[in-house]
C-alpha cells in the first residue's frame, strides 16, 4: 500500500508517469471489488470508469498524512451506492412502463381497440419526447435492441443511452398520467 501512496503523492506533484502507474494498479483492485458487489455484468465497466473519474477528480483532496486505501475504498463505495440508487429507480420505471404496456395490451383484445391504444401511445411519444429521447426508447422497448447496440448506432456512450431511455420513460409516464387525468 505504501507504493500506492507514493504514486499518489508523486501524481499530486505532477508526475504523469506515476499517475498512470497508479491508475493501472488501482484499476485491478476496483474491478475486483466491483465484480464482487455488482451482479449485473453489463454495468461493471461503466461503474469502474465512474470510480476512476471520481478518483481523478478527488486526487487533490487526498492527504498524504492519511492511509491511501480507506480513501480509495470510500470513493468506490460511494460510486457503487450511487449506482444502486440510479439503477433501482431505472428498474422501477421500466417495470411501471412494462406493466402499463402489458395492461393496455391485455385490455384491448380486438384490433380496433388495440390500434387506438397504439395510436395514442405513438401520439404521446411524438408529443412529449424529443428525437434524442424517442429513438433510444423505441429501439430498446419496441425493437428489442440492447444498450450496447443502441449506443453504437447512435454514437453515444452506453451510460448516455441508459440515461436517455430512463428520461424518456419518466416523461412518458408523466404524459400518461396527464392524459388519464391523474
Amino acid at each position: 500500500m505504501n507504493d500506492l501512496k507514493k504514486l499518489v503523492i508523486l501524481a499530486q506533484g505532477g508526475d504523469t508517469e506515476a499517475y498512470h502507474v497508479f491508475l493501472e494498479t488501482i484499476s485491478q483492485t476496483i474491478k475486483r471489488i466491483v465484480s464482487f458487489k455488482v451482479f449485473n455484468e453489463s454495468h461493471r465497466d461503466d461503474i469502474c470508469q465512474e470510480i476512476l473519474i471520481s478518483i481523478h477528480h478527488s486526487l487533490p483532496t487526498y492527504s498524504p498524512k492519511r492511509p491511501i486505501m480507506p480513501w480509495i475504498n470510500c470513493i468506490i463505495e460511494r460510486r457503487i451506492i450511487d449506482y444502486i440508487r440510479k439503477y433501482t429507480k431505472l428498474e422501477e420505471r421500466e417495470e411501471i412502463f412494462d406493466e402499463a404496456v402489458t395492461k393496455e395490451t391485455n385490455a384491448t383484445n380486438n384490433n380496433v381497440e388495440r390500434l387506438a391504444v397504439e395510436q395514442q401511445l405513438e401520439m404521446l411519444i411524438e408529443k412529449y419526447l424529443t428525437e434524442e429521447l424517442r429513438r433510444p426508447l423505441l429501439m430498446a422497448k419496441l425493437e428489442g435492441h440492447k444498450t450496447k447496440e443502441i449506443s453504437r448506432v447512435l454514437g453515444i456512450s452506453e451510460a448516455a443511452t441508459r440515461t436517455r431511455i430512463s428520461r424518456a420513460m419518466a416523461k412518458l409516464k408523466k404524459a400518461v398520467r396527464i392524459n388519464n387525468g391523474k
